[in-house]
């Protein structure tokens, strides 16, 4: 690191730590100085405390920014810690977390690259990242969002500010997973249309379609297609569609079934069938619990509308 990037550094430390001190004094509670005092490493062990709140990964290799930043995200979110890219870029792949915050200037792999490898990984693609910096030129501004960065943020900034702009994210995201699962079974849509950080469902759709006929096609064999554990499947999932993958690859067959009912004269029993459906009578039901309709009134309904 160059001088003048450890001056930059030795300055942002020492407003955070005037921050820090002003904080704690004046504002945090009992419960909230003590998580002060708390080793960095019983963060992590929290970090399933919150139910169905989001998971947050915060890399920072200063240990009191780190501390303070964690205590005020785990005030709303799941919150996972790391001090240098090598070990976040870990915790990314056993978390998953739906955002990572990162310092840039950070010991071996720094935040820049810890991001490039998050957003040229298809299975991490769709996280948001946001870089936190001193470095206050629109060129390093530039290089952040080059790199794949969503948000780029300037040291020192509004604590209160940073989370509500991650509620927001989260809201965004929320709104994104509703319209994915109203797109996947819409009675007239023919496709649907992904965003570039959605490659992940992309991929997934791809295996799911070109298995839509076995009928015993189950979650061992979607995540060895995927190349993922069967526990990541599950989680990514949760968190892009808030579904099970079993739930997905039902979705994906009754879409297919309801484009056959529309565009072709075969059977039900052998659209049920080619859909990966061994009872005509079962898929008469899943049919009808997503479209409302049994697939013999669907297809009179649409081909009434030619």
């Amino acid at each position: 690191m160059s001088k003048s990037k450890n001056v930059v550094k030795k300055l942002t430390t020492i407003l955070f730590t005037i921050l820090f001190t002003l904080v704690s004094v004046f504002a945090i509670g009992p419960t909230n100085v003590k998580a002060e005092t708390t080793d960095i490493t019983e963060f992590k062990a929290q970090a399933t405390n919150i139910e169905n709140s989001a998971t947050i990964l915060l890399v920072e290799d200063n240990e009191q920014i780190l501390k303070y930043l964690a205590g005020k995200l785990a005030e709303h979110f799941n919150v996972v810690t790391a001090t240098h890219g090598e070990e976040a870029l870990k915790l990314v792949g056993e978390y998953l977390p739906e955002i990572v915050i990162s310092d840039i200037m950070m010991p071996g792999m720094d935040g820049l690259t810890l991001c490039r490898h998050i957003k040229e990984n298809s299975l991490y693609a769709d996280i948001f990242v946001i870089l936190l910096t001193a470095k206050t030129s629109s060129e390093d501004e530039l290089r952040g969002y080059k790199e794949g960065a969503d948000i780029y943020i300037k040291k020192p900034f509004d604590t209160e500010a940073l989370i509500n702009q991650i509620m927001n994210i989260l809201n965004t995201r929320q709104k994104r997973k509703e319209q994915l699962l109203k797109n996947l079974i819409a009675k007239d849509s023919d496709t649907i249309e992904f965003n570039s950080k959605e490659v992940f469902l992309q991929q997934a759709m791809k295996v799911i379609e070109e298995n839509l006929d076995k009928a015993d096609f189950n979650i061992e064999e979607f995540s060895i297609a995927m190349n993922i554990s069967k526990t990541v499947l599950h989680k990514k999932f949760r968190m892009l569609i808030g579904q099970t993958p079993n739930q997905f690859i039902r979705a994906i067959r009754l879409r297919k079934a309801s484009e056959l009912l529309i565009n072709s004269d075969l059977s039900i029993a052998e659209i049920a069938y080619l859909t990966g459906f061994n009872q005509a009578h079962y898929f008469i039901k899943c049919f009808k619990e997503v479209y409302n309709e049994t697939p013999k009134n669907f297809r009179d309904l649409k081909k009434g509308d030619r």
